[in-house]
């Protein structure tokens, strides 16, 4: 009997690990810039995957960590992260490419809650 509670227990536990890893993998958070700890969401796709937070962060170390006045080509945007960290971190111009209709609704959205987020601090 213990040793099929200790089995359901750790059932259990994977269980949970396999659905928070899901949810994690719908989201990133950014980095750095006036945005730095925000969530960007975006819907599950096959194909979608987005870039880990070391990857941009070393990215981001090698162009520097301020990006004001320079602009940033994000192909194949998926979950926005690079786009928007470059955003975040004052690009002049940020400009996604993403080919699936899904993604680029969330990416519109995404964006129309950092302009609000940009005005409501702007306004301050």
């Amino acid at each position: 009997m213990r040793d099929a509670v200790h089995a359901h227990t750790a059932l259990s536990l994977q269980a949970d690990f396999d659905q928070n890893l899901h949810l994690k993998t719908n989201q990133v958070r950014i980095i750095g810039g006036q945005w730095r700890s925000r969530i960007v969401r975006f819907p599950s796709a096959p194909s979608l995957r987005p870039t880990p937070g070391r990857l941009r962060e070393t990215l981001f170390n090698w162009l520097g960590q301020d990006l004001t006045g320079k602009v940033c080509l994000d192909l194949f945007a998926g979950s926005g992260a690079l786009g928007f960290e470059s955003a975040s971190r004052g690009a002049r111009a940020v400009i996604m490419v993403e080919q699936d209709a899904a993604i680029l609704r969330a990416l519109r959205e995404t964006l129309g809650r950092a302009r609000g987020l940009a005005s409501r601090d702007s306004s301050r």
